[in-house]
C-alpha cells in the first residue's frame, strides 16, 4: 500500500476521530483474490493482486448500504452510442477495478 501522508498525520486522524469521547465503530472490508505474477515487456515478473469478482461485488455492496447510495453503477463501463448520443451501461464489472492493485516489478 502506498499512501502521501505522514505518520504523524496518520496518528492525528485517530486523535480526530476519537476527540469526542467515543469509540468510532471501524468496520474493516477485505477484497479476496489471489496473487498474480505477469511479465512485462522487459521480461520482468510484475506481481498484481487479481480481485475475485464476487468478493468485489459484495463489498460494493456494503459500501453502498453503508453510504446509503442503493443500487447504482458503480463499478459498470457506461458507453454513449455515437449515431443517437443515448447512454447505456453494459452491465459487466469493469477488467480495470478487477486488475487494479499494487504492482511491483521483480
Amino acid at each position: 500500500m502506498e499512501t502521501d501522508l505522514s505518520f504523524d498525520q496518520m496518528k492525528s486522524l485517530i486523535s480526530y476521530a476519537t476527540s469526542s469521547g467515543m469509540t468510532p465503530d471501524i468496520e474493516m472490508l477485505n477484497l479476496k483474490g489471489q496473487d498474480m505474477y505477469l511479465p512485462n515487456s522487459n521480461g520482468n515478473r510484475v506481481y498484481y493482486y487479481q480481485i475475485d469478482d464476487t468478493g468485489l461485488q459484495e463489498v460494493i455492496s456494503e459500501l453502498q448500504s453503508h453510504l446509503d447510495l442503493g443500487t447504482t453503477n458503480l463499478g459498470q463501463n457506461e458507453s454513449t452510442d455515437p449515431t443517437n448520443g443515448e447512454s447505456s451501461t453494459d452491465g459487466e464489472i469493469s477488467t480495470e477495478s478487477s486488475e487494479a492493485g499494487y504492482n511491483s516489478e521483480y
